[in-house]
């Protein structure tokens, strides 16, 4: 049975990192995590190659003859304060002996960076999707952490929530898109299902949260 939801992450508040141009999709979240378990899957998939067809318990539709999982993308729904943290390499000074040659500290292994990154400080992140609740939440309870630099303790996910919505939200919302939808006029050229980082059968796309006049869509 599919049933409409909403979907809160709640998070530790110790900061998010994330593009907000390139907004996380709740499927690439849902796929990352089904794909574990698929058969033969390519962890060395090259961003050229086809990449494999990953099922999630969600619902899908074919939209202007692609196919789109019903799962928007992530929002935040609070006031957020942006942080200013670095990520930093140094060469370090008591290892020169351990290498050859002349030093190249601006390029290669040894490049020195000191790149700013703001965290974002909020405690929630919520989606919406359309999709059979109970094969979802196998999946969702595997999700420890979001967004990027999450090795060093960042988007960290305490626990998540579930509630049933009136309709399904998923796609669009009150004439505004919720994900990145098929569009020929739109100027965002992705893919309509994960991995989004892909470029096989990129097609262009409105962006989140865009005017957007859903077409019929075919339930697959």
């Amino acid at each position: 049975m599919m049933n409409n939801i909403k979907i809160t992450f709640n998070l530790d508040g110790a900061g998010i990192i994330f593009n907000e141009y390139e907004p996380i999709h709740l499927d690439a979240l849902l796929c990352a995590i089904a794909a574990k378990k698929h058969p033969n899957f390519n962890n060395d998939l090259n961003r050229n190659e086809k990449p494999d067809d990953i099922f999630i318990p969600l619902q899908r539709s074919l939209i202007k003859k692609n196919l789109v999982w019903h799962a928007s993308a992530l929002f935040v729904e609070e006031k957020t304060v942006e942080t200013l943290r670095y990520w930093r390499n140094r060469f370090r000074d008591n290892r020169a002996h351990l290498t050859e040659g002349t030093l190249n500290l601006m390029r290669g292994p040894y490049r020195m960076y000191n790149m700013p990154m703001t965290p974002k400080l909020l405690t929630k992140l919520c989606a919406y999707a359309s999709g059979d609740i109970d094969k979802t939440e196998v999946l969702l309870k595997q999700i420890k952490k979001i967004g990027h630099k999450r090795g060093w303790g960042y988007g960290r996910v305490i626990d998540y929530s579930i509630e049933e919505t009136p309709e399904d939200w998923s796609l669009v919302k009150n004439g505004i898109a919720m994900r990145w939808l098929p569009d020929e006029k739109g100027n965002k050229l992705v893919r309509t299902t994960p991995p989004y980082w892909n470029s096989f059968d990129r097609v262009r796309c409105c962006n989140v949260l865009e005017q957007y006049d859903l077409p019929n869509i075919n339930i697959i």
